[in-house]
């Protein structure tokens, strides 16, 4: 294997030697004039296939790109460090608190990723703060902005010096925490992958993807969410001319093969406002999880979908927020239920009238009553468990309504007036023996009262 490597980097080598003016391949001897022979050839290589004018070499075949992209003050909920150099993840979403963002995103010679696809293109981006032009004195001479550092592979040779300039923008492992959106599927075993077929270590395990909390936020409201999708209904945030992610590689092997940086150079801008936009919706999920999005842009977050992500938390201090928020949604969802109302006070019950409240009704009360029990308000939880009685009337809706009567109010006749009113909605002559277990306690209790 050793020896095959090696006949197919000379075979490369003479190659390259002979797209040199000049070059005598019949002995494999550089041409007159070339400095150093083939290493000579593998530099002029490079040189022309350089991704565009504002890029540096810093390596044989390795380019790099720094840019600067302005955010809005009021988008970056980030914790500043006792310093002011940086802002942190807060607690409610990155896996520890006070490590730095750094927002990743990754382009691959290939679609389907594996040992085959080589990372080609890695951007990385950290929050910084740029002078404002202009600014001639005041409280804040610079705005919050977002660093995005762009590597370019040109040649597929030089991977392990883009891999070691990676590890070293990156910085002290311990305290950086990778940002992607879909990373945990693509960017990161992509990364993991080439770094072990280099024989190096992935700089960094902290890891928090942007998508499932997105998802869990937003699909409710716009569906797929897509990158592209959750930019521009969320974000609210538009490209001109944007290259689709499937013309991505074989715009990279035309520009390796030709070296046209007109190939390359849409696949570098998409590839910029992927990291630049990654910093938006992290300020923007994390402004939402702390005190609601502050930008109040795009479509609206699912408040039952947050109250239930800062319930799973198991963080008691969040209680009074998620009642709040489910409140708010209960009297949302209250004037699309009018019509399940209607039937239910026209004589029946919502599920003989063949009549189902919205799913949405349906979860911010369920969620709403497990707040209320956690919060001991037992007067919101017997209104709660009342009104899903009145509008679903399930057998579920029965039982539970009747346990907060029972136990938390003694109220022994309303809760068996429950029971009794699903015996006779569900018309069935064979009772289950949960209720009618359930009722016969109860009487047993009235007749001692």
């Amino acid at each position: 294997m050793a020896d095959l490597y090696a006949r197919l980097q000379e075979l490369k080598k003479r190659k390259r030697a002979s797209a040199t003016p000049g070059a005598d391949t019949s002995s494999g001897t550089p041409a007159a004039g070339s400095p150093d022979g083939a290493e000579a050839g593998e530099s002029a290589a490079a040189v022309e296939r350089s991704p565009g004018p504002d890029w540096e070499r810093r390596a044989p075949g390795v380019y790099e790109r720094s840019r600067v992209y302005p955010i809005a003050r009021k988008s970056l909920p980030f914790d500043m460090d006792e310093d002011g150099r940086w802002y942190g993840l807060s607690p409610l979403t990155g896996p520890h608190s006070g490590v730095r963002p750094v927002f990743l995103d990754v382009e691959t010679s290939g679609l389907s990723g594996g040992a085959g696809s080589t990372a080609f293109l890695i951007g990385l981006g950290f929050l910084a703060f740029a002078p404002v032009e202009g600014h001639a004195s005041g409280a804040f001479p610079v705005e919050p902005a977002v660093t995005v550092y762009q590597l370019f592979l040109s040649e597929p040779s030089a991977e392990p010096a883009l891999l070691a300039r990676f590890a070293e923008l990156v910085g002290a492992p311990d305290t950086a925490c990778f940002v992607t959106y879909n990373g945990a599927s693509f960017d990161l075993p992509v990364l993991r992958t080439r770094h072990i077929m280099n024989r190096l270590r992935l700089p960094g395990t902290l890891h928090w993807d942007l998508m499932p909390l997105t998802r869990r936020l937003y699909a409710p409201a716009i569906g797929s969410c897509t990158l592209g999708r959750v930019e521009r209904l969320v974000l609210e945030l538009g490209r001109d001319d944007d290259v689709p992610g499937s013309e991505v590689p074989p715009r990279y092997h035309r520009f390796i093969d030709t070296g046209e940086q007109a190939e390359i150079a849409p696949v570098l801008a998409h590839h910029y406002y992927d990291v630049a936009h990654l910093a938006l919706l992290a300020a923007t999920l994390q402004g939402i999880l702390r005190d609601g999005d502050p930008r109040r842009r795009g479509v609206g977050h699912d408040r039952v979908a947050l109250a239930k992500f800062l319930l799973d938390r198991g963080d008691q201090t969040h209680l009074a927020r998620c009642a709040a928020l489910l409140d708010e949604d209960i009297r949302e969802t209250e004037e699309r239920r009018r019509h399940v109302s209607a039937a239910a006070r026209a004589g029946g019950f919502a599920a003989r009238a063949g009549v189902r409240p919205p799913r949405a009704w349906s979860a911010s009360r369920e969620l709403r009553a497990v707040v209320s029990r956690r919060l001991k308000q037992w007067d919101e939880l017997r209104e709660i468990r009342r009104s899903l009685w009145l509008v679903r009337g399930t057998q579920y809706d029965a039982v539970e309504l009747a346990k907060v009567l029972e136990h938390r109010f003694r109220d022994y006749s309303g809760a068996l007036s429950v029971i009794e009113g699903w015996q006779e909605a569900s018309g069935s002559r064979d009772p289950d023996p949960e209720i009618a277990h359930r009722a016969d306690r109860l009487r047993r209790k009235l007749s001692r009262r």
